[in-house]
Formats: structure tokens, sequence, C-alpha cells
């Protein structure tokens, strides 16, 4: 028998376990795709019976929704306000409306809460919000040595960096997301540029005496479509915190002094700053604040300072539901 028909016979007895093999191999890919359709088939159904909680979803899903977050906010700070502006992006004056008519919304609120103070040395209030013979004084005057770190108050965009000589002298105005929009004047030292994108608390400036000054201060304004609204209304400086959260700004109705009034109003019940100045009244209470810690809650502090939870929402513009945020001063006393 020759070689060649050895290997014939050899194939020919192996071919049929050939064809076992591939039947075989072919079974099981059909029974693995089979398997991998019935288990996608079997995770859906757990999705729709909530018996997958959101903790099986994979991270990168909410990678992506806090991205899409991240990238709405920062559009926020690149337009600020700008539904409220709509696009009035002026370089050259403080009001950005001041050549035309304003239609202000009936009542607007205005999230202060990210609000951090200006200044980080010692300072006090030398001249308040006010008219000064026949000029209005715009804004509340902070004594601070030149040199000073200026810091933003909120997240926001650089509109103005100028030099006005009989008046802010160095000066910045920065519009916030929550439509306030933010002056600080008589600088010694500009440290952003217009169209800067900044964050609260970021240093700005440096302190100064420049422009119409009798002294080094800090004059820092408080903006609202242009109008001014008097910075000790929605700011304690004396504690560094805004006195509400959220301060509700009210249309002026064509009368520039309503919330003037409005603003005095809060200073007769907030302010202790230069007490000399201002008029007394029969048995005012001096204002009493507690410094929120870990823990804390409303009725606890209620128990503490013997008043009630309803009396210190009210107190503080606040509700029953409202974030308790470490750190803060909330007054407890009325």
């Amino acid at each position: 028998m020759t070689v060649k028909t050895v290997l014939s016979l050899c194939c020919i007895s192996l071919f049929p376990l050939y064809l076992e093999a591939q039947e075989i191999i072919i079974n099981k890919n059909t029974n693995s795709a089979a398997s991998t359709e019935s288990m996608d088939r079997h995770v859906s159904k757990l999705m729709a019976d909530k018996v997958v909680t959101k903790e099986d979803i994979p991270i990168q899903k909410l990678i992506e929704i806090n991205e899409k977050a991240a990238l709405l906010y920062r559009e926020s700070l690149l337009f600020p306000a700008d539904e409220l502006y709509d696009s009035h992006w002026d370089r050259k004056n403080v009001n950005p409306f001041k050549k035309e008519t304003i239609d202000f919304p009936e009542t607007y609120d205005i999230d202060c809460s990210s609000f951090v103070l200006p200044l980080t040395g010692t300072f006090k209030v030398t001249s308040k919000y006010g008219r000064r013979g026949r000029r209005m004084h715009s804004g509340t005057d902070l004594s601070i040595p030149t040199g000073d770190t200026v810091r933003a108050a909120f997240d926001g965009r650089v509109r103005i960096r100028d030099f006005e000589r009989r008046g802010y002298g160095n000066y910045l105005v920065i519009r916030h997301p929550n439509g306030l929009e933010t002056v600080y004047g008589h600088l010694s030292k500009l440290m952003v540029n217009e169209d800067d994108i900044v964050r609260a608390g970021d240093p700005i400036a440096l302190s100064g005496n420049t422009g119409r000054s009798t002294g080094s201060h800090l004059h820092f304004e408080t903006r609202f479509l242009g109008l001014a609204l008097d910075p000790q209304a929605l700011f304690d400086f004396e504690n560094g915190v805004p006195h509400n959260d959220v301060y509700v700004f009210h249309s002026p109705k064509g009368n520039a002094e309503i919330n003037n009034m409005l603003a005095a109003e809060t200073i007769a019940k907030y302010s202790s700053f230069n007490k000399e100045e201002e008029t007394p009244v029969a048995n005012a209470p001096e204002p009493v604040y507690h410094k929120l810690r870990a823990g804390d809650t409303l009725g606890g502090i209620a128990v503490k300072y013997g008043t009630t939870v309803g009396k210190l929402c009210k107190l503080n513009g606040i509700k029953q539901t409202t974030i308790l945020h470490i750190g803060r001063k909330i007054r407890v006393n009325g």
C-alpha cells in the first residue's frame, strides 16, 4: 500500500469527525448569541421593573450629566443674566441703559447666597448710600489702606475696566449671573481685564485713592439693570454675609426712590455701622446673630434663643425648607 493511499484513507476516516466539530462550533456560536440577546432583554426588564437602581447606571452617564451642567454654567458666565440685559454690554457707561427707558420686572429674586466680602482686611463703613446735597452717593465706602486686595463679590464677567479722573478713578464693573452688577472704585491697581471671567473671592484689584477721593477706600456699588441699590440693604458688611439668601427686587414703577426706601427700612433693621449717625429707635434691641454649625436646625436654634421657627424665618427672609450653610450668621432677635 502506497503512502498516498494511506493518507487518503486517513482523511476519509477523519472527515466525519471534522463535520461533527464544525457542527459543535456553529451550535456554540448560535447559543452564545442567543444567550447575549437573552441577557440584554433581562437587563432591560430589570431596569423597567426598577430592580436595577441608578447606582448601577454607568458612571460615564453621570459624568456626562455633570459636564453638561458645567457647560451651562460656563455659558451663564460668558453671557451673565443675558435674559435681563438683552445683550446690552456697554464698555463705557456704568449704567448700560443710561439713554434708555427701562421696563423693570415687577419683582425679581436676586440670589445673594454666594456673596463674598470684597475686602479681607480690617475696614469700616465711612460713607453710606444716599444723597449728598445735590449729589447721589450710589454706593458704600469702605475705609481700607491703599494696596489691600479687593475681591470679586460673586462669579461673573468683567464689563468695564476704566479710569475716571473726576469720579471713580480706576474702577471695574462686573456683571453676575444673578442679575446684579458690582462696581469697585478708587482702585490703585487693576488686576483683571474686560471680558475676563472671575470667581467669587478672586483678587481683581488693589484698593487705593484715585479719582474723586479724599482718602484711601473702596467705593462699592450694587446695581440691577443700571439702578443703584443700597449695598447695606443686601449685605451685612460687619459679619461678611448677605442679610438673606435671596433679595427681592421691586420695580421702581417710574420712581427710583422706592428701592431706596426699601433699602432704608432694611438698614434700620440690620445695620450696626456708624450708630452715631443713625436716629435712635426707642427700645430697639441690639441685633444678636447665631453662627451656624454642623447639626444646627431652625428648631434647635429657636429653642436655644427662646423664639420660634416662624419668627426666625421671617426675620431672615428664609423658609423652613431653606438649606442652612455652615458658617452663615442668622439673626435670632427682632
